[in-house]
C-alpha cells in the first residue's frame, strides 16, 4: 500500500473529508483578503512538496510512497466567503483542491499558522491510522495524536504491556541500545572508513544498560560523523540539529504508528519514562533507526545545502523516511519496519519470544 506522508507548511488551507478521501483546498478567502491589500504571500522556506521513491512530482497513486504537496495559492472550504463574495478580475487564479485516500495517509503534518480542519478530519485520520503532527512557528513538531483503537487485541496487550517485569524491561533496553550503537558504527563505517571502537561499545552494554554505553557511543559518533570535534547533540542548537530533531519527530509518529498498531500503548516505556513525556515506548523502540536520519542529514549538508529547515531539508529527510531499504535478504518500508519491531515486542511480552526484531545493515537497495 501507499504510504504518504503530507506537510503542509506554504499555504493556508481547508481540510475536510469527502468519500473517505482528506480533500485539501487553498483558502480562497485568505488568497483574496492578500488581493484586495495588494500584499502577496511570500514563499515559505519550509514549502509543500510532492515527492515519490523515484523523484516523481506527481500526486499519482501508482507509487509505493509519497510525500504530498498542497498546490501553493489559495480555494474555497466550508466556513469560507463563496466565490460571489470574493470573486472579482483582480483576483489571482485558484488552483484546484486536491484529495488523497486516508487510507494512504501515514502522517499529516500541519506547520502553516492557517491550515484549517473539521473535527471529522481528525477523527476519520485517526480510523485509518494515521498521525496527525502539529509544529511551531519554526516548523519543528511540537505535538502529536496517534490512533486508540488500531488493533483489536489491545486490551490485552495494554495488560501485558503495563505488568512487564523490570528484568524483562531491562533486557529489552540492552538490545535496542546494542542494534543502536551497532547501526552507529555501520553508518561511521561507510562514510568514515572505521566504526571509531562502537562496535566494541556496543558488545559492553549490560542489561539495562548502566554504564550508560549509550552516551559513551554518541559522545564518540556526533564528532566523527559530522567531521567536526565540536559537535553536539543539542536540541536548540541553530545547525544541522534542527534537521535531525525535524527527521526525528516524523521517526517518532511512524514508530508511534506501529506501536498502536500493535495494540501497544505509546507512553508506557521500557527505558524512558519521563511524567512529561506521552510517547516514551515510541522513543524507545526508534533509537535503532535513528541513523538513517543522521545519514540523510549528512548527505544533505556535505552537498553543501546547509543546514536550514527548509523546503530542501524536508525533503530530503521525508525522502529517507519514505525510501525502501535492503535488509536481511529483504526490500521494506521503513513502515514495514518499524511495525515488525513493535509486534516483535508484543511477543517479547507474552513470553512468545526473547528478541526484538531489528534490520542488520540496512541500507537502499541498487537502482
Amino acid at each position: 500500500m501507499t504510504e504518504r506522508i503530507i506537510d503542509l507548511a506554504e499555504s493556508a488551507a481547508y481540510l475536510r473529508i469527502r468519500n473517505r478521501q482528506l480533500v485539501i483546498q487553498p483558502s480562497r478567502g485568505l488568497q483574496s483578503a492578500r488581493t484586495r491589500t495588494g500584499t502577496k504571500n511570500p514563499p515559505s522556506p519550509c514549502g509543500d512538496t510532492a515527492l515519490s521513491p523515484d523523484g516523481d512530482t506527481s500526486l499519482s497513486p501508482d507509487g509505493d510512497a509519497a510525500f504530498s504537496p498542497l498546490p501553493p495559492g489559495g480555494g474555497q472550504g466550508e466556513g469560507c466567503p463563496s466565490p460571489a463574495e470574493t470573486d472579482s478580475p483582480d483576483n489571482l487564479p485558484i488552483p484546484a483542491e486536491t484529495s488523497v485516500p486516508l487510507c494512504e495517509v501515514a502522517a499529516l503534518i500541519v506547520a502553516h499558522p492557517q491550515i484549517q480542519c473539521s473535527q471529522p478530519v481528525l477523527a476519520e485520520l485517526m480510523n485509518a491510522g494515521g498521525a496527525f503532527i502539529v509544529c511551531d512557528s519554526k516548523s519543528l513538531p511540537v505535538g502529536m495524536m496517534l490512533p486508540l483503537n488500531a488493533n483489536t487485541l489491545q486490551s490485552q496487550r495494554l495488560i501485558a504491556q503495563a505488568s512487564a517485569p523490570l528484568p524483562l524491561k531491562k533486557q529489552l533496553w540492552k538490545q535496542i541500545v546494542r542494534r543502536k550503537i551497532l547501526a552507529q558504527a555501520e553508518l561511521l563505517t561507510d562514510l568514515r572508513d572505521g566504526d571509531h571502537g562502537l562496535s566494541e561499545l556496543a558488545r559492553a552494554v549490560r542489561s539495562g544498560d548502566p554504564d550508560n554505553r549509550e552516551a559513551v557511543a554518541a559522545r564518540r559518533y556526533w564528532p566523527v560523523l559530522f567531521d567536526d570535534p565540536n559537535f553536539h547533540r543539542r536540541f536548540d542548537a541553530p545547525d544541522a540539529n534542527r534537521l535531525l530533531n525535524y527527521g526525528y519527530a516524523v521517526l517518532r509518529a511512524v514508530m508511534g504508528r506501529a506501536i498502536c498498531g500493535a495494540g501497544l500503548h505509546p507512553t508506557l516505556g521500557l527505558h524512558h519514562h519521563h511524567r512529561e513525556n506521552p510517547f516514551c515506548l515510541a522513543d524507545d523502540l526508534m533509537e535503532p533507526f535513528r541513523p538513517l536520519i543522521d545519514a540523510a542529514v549528512v548527505e544533505h549538508v556535505a552537498s553543501g545545502r546547509g543546514t536550514e529547515l527548509d523546503r530542501i531539508g524536508k525533503q530530503t529527510l521525508l525522502e529517507a523516511i519514505l525510501a525502501r531499504y535492503s535488509a536481511d535478504g529483504e526490500v521494506r518500508t521503513l513502515f514495514d519496519l518499524c511495525a515488525r519491531t513493535a509486534v516483535s515486542l508484543v511477543k517479547c511480552l507474552s513470553h512468545e519470544s526473547e528478541t526484538l526484531d531489528y534490520p542488520k545493515n540496512l541500507s537502499e537497495p541498487p537502482a
